[in-house]
């Protein structure tokens, strides 16, 4: 037990001050060291007891996994590493159609449900639509995305996970270096010997977007059709004042979607801000992901 009678000595030390959220563990990126899963669990409640000992209202995150740790989360849990923990980490890279993600997302919460942990947010602490760190094409070779392929990357990344009960998505990483090809949300306004990476991506500005259609939002219900061999999404969403939102895309190709009256549809908001046209309540939808609204958002 040399391993965690030196960590509660050192735990004190990385919290100090004002409250914070905590990553279990020194250095810990994803769980990686050496030893069983017991010895996981002391460590976690050493960190719970010291570092709550100093501020009640700290935040401790359970050691990360990633797809291939849910078993180890599900060991976790079963020796009773929920009462150490206030949050669940994991990390996840969606695809580049993160629908097709959707056993790996559903897999932790299944395993949270399993231990009555679902009381506990879900946050997926590293991670970014299109693999990490590239998206490869059938030669295996890195491919950048389209702008229009990596807005719906992103925004659909973001509204599934929120379907699904994931509270946080933490993306991995803003200041990517230009030669390496994956989603980018940001790039350099200066010589690339000392980036800056201080202006904004078409993707960067669809993440912004997407941003502001969810804050203050509240989720009312998710509905999934199957379209010929493509799959259609229709996410209401609610504000104050009446406002309803339904946030629509398609997996692949384009179809006209034909409008529910009751919805009483008054614009329609794409991604990259504009708005787009309706002809006799239907609209055209497609990849990227459209907001229709009911009035202007409060």
């Amino acid at each position: 037990m040399k391993v965690t009678l030196a960590f509660r000595k050192a735990s004190p030390h990385y919290v100090t001050g004002a409250a914070a959220v905590v990553q279990v563990g020194p250095k810990w990126q994803q769980v990686t060291i050496r030893g069983d899963v017991r010895t996981l669990f002391e460590m976690t409640r050493i960190a719970h007891d010291e570092l709550k000992a100093i501020r009640p209202d700290n935040q401790i995150l359970s050691p990360n996994i990633t797809i291939h740790g849910v078993a180890l989360l599900d060991e976790f849990l079963g020796m009773g590493g929920g009462k150490y923990v206030d949050i669940i980490s994991w990390h996840h890279y969606p695809t580049a159609q993160p629908e097709l993600s959707l056993p790996a997302i559903t897999a932790v919460p299944d395993v949270m449900r399993r231990h009555s942990a679902l009381d506990k947010p879900l946050w997926n602490t590293e991670g970014k639509p299109g693999g990490d760190p590239a998206v490869a094409d059938q030669a295996g070779v890195p491919k950048q995305l389209s702008d229009d392929d990596a807005r719906a990357a992103v925004a659909r990344a973001y509204l599934i996970q929120w379907a699904y009960g994931v509270r946080r998505f933490c993306w991995y990483i803003w200041d990517e270096a230009e030669q390496v090809a994956c989603v980018k949300l940001s790039r350099s306004t200066r010589d690339s010997t000392k980036p800056d990476y201080a202006a904004l991506t078409p993707t960067g500005e669809a993440y912004t977007t997407v941003a502001q259609w969810l804050i203050g939002s509240c989720m009312l219900s998710k509905q999934i059709d199957q379209t010929g061999e493509s799959q259609r999404w229709i996410l209401e969403i609610s504000r104050g004042g009446g406002y309803r939102g339904w946030i629509v895309w398609q997996m692949e190709g384009t179809s006209e979607f034909k409008m529910p009256l009751q919805w009483g549809v008054q614009q329609a908001r794409r991604l990259d801000g504009g708005q787009a046209t309706t002809t006799q309540g239907q609209i055209a939808i497609g990849a990227v992901p459209m907001l229709l609204e009911n009035k202007v958002a409060p």
